[in-house]
């Protein structure tokens, strides 16, 4: 039989560990119930409280643990006792189940109604944005300035258009002027062209009228822009030398007389193979 003098400490095991020491808690020890900011939850013990509070967890509540009971005893506890601390220690866990039920029950309905209030939000945001849209539609000043800011766009579309158009044509000259350079009596065609539209051709004309249809030679000068080319007229007893320039980039021409003399033979010998003829209209290549 037991002695009265002696004692026996027992309590009811502890199911879980601290999170944070992991280790076992003691028989009737302080489980404190934490959360984090996901807010998962975490059982941590007196002794890693001020750890918890350093990691950013908030304190829930202290999860009620089974108190110590002091007994009687000689060699062991009563069979009678034991029985009914197990008895004790069962109902005990099913309240704790139920208080962590509840607790995660509470969490998902606050996750829900958090969820419910963000869907709200955006709507109502999307109907103020479109209650300014129409608030500025029906605005007189708004349209007026909508309505400017439209005409001003659309001159400036009709502007780019024209020079648009303008470049295109550009183009179209350039290339024609490129295909021209490469071809010598073309561009001794225009360059009579822009001789017989010259004051030169009237005064060249009259000097025809009096000594007859002079010897004409047109030479090309090469690819130098822009491009060159002499008019040569003669006559028995004078001829004249004229500088034909022209620009076919810009559509442009000048002619210039360069020279003139009295005796044809003093003439270069290319200057005086005739190339073109004289019309009443003016010089044509021949």
């Amino acid at each position: 039989m037991p002695g009265a003098d002696s004692q026996m400490v027992v309590g009811e095991p502890v199911t879980g560990d601290c999170s944070i020491c992991h280790r076992s808690l003691l028989v009737g020890e302080a489980l404190h119930l934490y959360h984090d900011a996901e807010e998962r939850t975490s059982h941590v013990c007196e002794l890693c409280r001020d750890r918890a509070r350093r990691m950013g967890l908030h304190s829930v509540t202290l999860v009620d643990m089974p108190r110590l009971r002091v007994q009687a005893s000689g060699s062991g506890p009563d069979p009678m006792d034991r029985d009914g601390l197990i008895e004790g220690m069962g109902r005990e866990v099913v309240h704790l189940k139920e208080q962590l039920g509840a607790a995660q029950s509470a969490l998902d309905e606050q996750s829900r109604q958090e969820d419910v209030v963000r869907v709200v939000t955006d709507r109502l945001r999307r109907q103020e944005r479109e209650l300014d849209r129409m608030r500025r539609e029906l605005d007189p000043v708004a349209r007026a300035d909508e309505q400017r800011t439209v005409a001003v766009q659309a001159q400036e579309i009709r502007q780019l258009r024209q020079a648009l158009r303008a470049r295109e044509e550009r183009v179209v000259r350039l290339t024609m002027a490129r295909e021209a350079e490469t071809n010598p009596p073309r561009m001794c065609g225009f360059a009579l062209e822009a001789f017989n539209s010259s004051e030169h051709a009237d005064r060249m004309a009259r000097i025809a009228r009096t000594l007859g249809e002079p010897d004409a030679c047109v030479e090309d000068q090469g690819s130098a822009l822009p491009r060159h080319v002499i008019l040569t007229l003669s006559w028995d007893i004078a001829w004249y030398r004229f500088l034909v320039k022209l620009d076919l980039g810009t559509g442009r021409a000048s002619v210039h007389e360069i020279a003139h003399g009295g005796d044809p033979a003093k003439l270069p010998a290319q200057e005086r193979v005739c190339n073109a003829r004289w019309r009443e209209s003016g010089l044509v290549l021949s």
